[in-house]
């Protein structure tokens, strides 16, 4: 994987689609199963993930039953953001 610099100053990393594929789905979401890919993602108290849609549906998490306190993971959105970046610059390396 070659390190490439963000716009934001932050260093990135391109490696192979499915790596990215596959650290996205670890943003998946355990009630609708789509990849939370954009803030605001939440959490509950344990850290269990869920989307922005999902997490205004609901009052225990699904995974613990904790009771959700709309808590935003911000770890997940800034690796969520650094993925999009990533797979972007795949998809321009594909495409010349």
């Amino acid at each position: 994987m070659a390190p490439y610099l963000l716009q934001d100053g932050g260093v990135g990393v391109v490696g192979d689609p499915q790596q990215l594929d596959h650290l996205l789905q670890m943003l998946e979401c355990p009630i609708c199963m789509d990849v939370a890919d954009r803030p605001p993602i939440y959490q509950c108290p344990e850290g269990h993930l869920l989307c922005e849609e999902c997490n205004s549906r609901v009052v225990d998490c699904p995974q613990c039953g904790h009771a959700l306190m709309n808590s935003r993971n911000r770890t997940a959105e800034e690796l969520a953001a650094r993925l999009q970046v990533g797979k972007i610059k795949m998809c321009k390396k594909v495409e010349t």
